[in-house]
């Protein structure tokens, strides 16, 4: 699944960007997911006295409501990006906020020039909002009005946005690190193939959850597992292993 963070200040026009964004990824027959990150000081979904506000007060830590159009779910904490982005699956994830958590290609919304110098990072690749009114590229960034024209924004997205690294934060495997490999990819220098950590030969799985590996360590246990292995009765080369530990 790809990712695209769109940000910008408050009240820059994003939610009416996203919108856009996704109708015309609807028409492409794209599967979108969205996902917003609301600073508000003391904000929640629930309502105070209902059903669930009483279940999440006794302490139940995930409480789940059902009706005949939706399902929610809510969590008694704020998870982090990394934890949210498990629960989707589609082609696209469509963030509103996340910039600082999200090592992923972003769209910058801003309604005064000003506000670009302060902005502008490598990871942009296209600049929205009412900044287009009055010019059409910035650092050679292109600033296109996406309430006017939300099919050039998403020719743009199809071409810049890719899957979440696994960012892992001393590997160098591809020799730029995660967060220079993302700008190199959105600069056009890289692509996500280039990721050594993601062609992965070994699987770590901790209880359901895939912790990614660096490349060396992957064939570090793939060679040592092979080592031990090759010798006994029933091993066939090139067939797939399973092994599983259980914790004692």
């Amino acid at each position: 699944m790809k990712i695209i963070c769109v940000c910008g200040q408050p009240h820059s026009g994003k939610t009416s960007i996203i919108e856009k964004i996704i109708k015309e990824m609807r028409k492409r027959r794209y599967e979108v997911c969205s996902a917003k990150d609301i600073h508000c000081q003391g904000f929640t979904m629930d309502t105070e006295g209902k059903t669930t506000w009483r279940y999440r007060e006794a302490g139940a830590k995930i409480i789940t409501a059902r009706g005949g159009e939706e399902t929610d779910i809510i969590f008694r904490e704020s998870l982090s990006f990394e934890e949210l982005i498990r629960f989707f699956q589609g082609d696209f994830l469509i963030t509103e906020g996340f910039e600082k958590e999200a090592n992923v290609a972003k769209i910058l919304c801003a309604e005064k020039l000003e506000e670009l110098e302060e902005l502008v990072s490598p990871l942009v690749f296209c600049i929205c909002g009412r900044v287009s009114e009055q010019i059409d590229q910035y650092r050679g960034i292109p600033v296109i009005n996406a309430l006017e024209k939300p099919e050039e924004i998403v020719d743009l997205i199809e071409k810049k946005a890719f899957a979440k690294l696994p960012d892992l934060g001393c590997c160098r495997d591809c020799g730029y690190g995660c967060k220079k490999m993302a700008e190199a990819i959105v600069a056009g220098e890289a692509s996500r193939e280039d990721c050594k950590a993601s062609q992965s030969r070994v699987k770590f799985m901790l209880e359901d959850e895939e912790i990614p590996l660096k490349y060396f360590v992957q064939e570090v246990i793939s060679g040592t597992v092979l080592g031990l292995l090759c010798n006994l009765k029933g091993y066939k080369e090139g067939k797939k292993i399973i092994l599983e530990i259980e914790k004692v």
